[in-house]
Parts: C-alpha cells; structure tokens; sequence
C-alpha cells in the first residue's frame, strides 16, 4: 500500500514539477503520501516514507530528484 502511494506520489511530482526542481518533487511527494496516510488513519515513520519514495524514483528511473544527493545534513 505505501509503495503504491509513493509510485503515484512520484508520478503526480513530475507531472506538477516536471524537470528540475527536485527538492520541490521530494517536498510534494512527502506532503501527498502524508495526507493520504491520514486519511486512512495510519501512521509511517518519515524514514520510512522517504525509502518508499526514493525506491520509487530509482524504480522509474527519474532523475533531478532530491532523494539522496540533497538529504539534509546528518541524515545521509
């Protein structure tokens, strides 16, 4: 279920975002995933999203994502 939302998350990022932008893509895929989550009544761990979506890019084979290069400090 998480990986089905993070692949469409990712498809809804590029579309909105298109090339570039990655950290906007990264920001926007992280928002979605979280609201539907809610409305579901469940709860991921951010870390654990963020695996799912970056799964999803590297999948998809996408680049100019802000997935591992652009992590913030400490979390590499």
């Amino acid at each position: 279920m998480l990986y089905g939302i993070a692949k469409t998350a990712v498809y809804a990022a590029e579309k909105i975002f298109g090339a570039k932008m990655g950290k906007d893509k990264l920001a926007y895929a992280l928002g979605l995933v979280n609201r539907w989550l809610e409305t579901k009544g469940l709860k991921f761990d951010e870390d654990v999203i963020r695996a799912a979506i970056e799964e999803q890019v590297k999948k998809l084979d996408i680049e100019d994502w802000a997935v591992i290069d652009d992590a913030p400090e400490g979390e590499e």
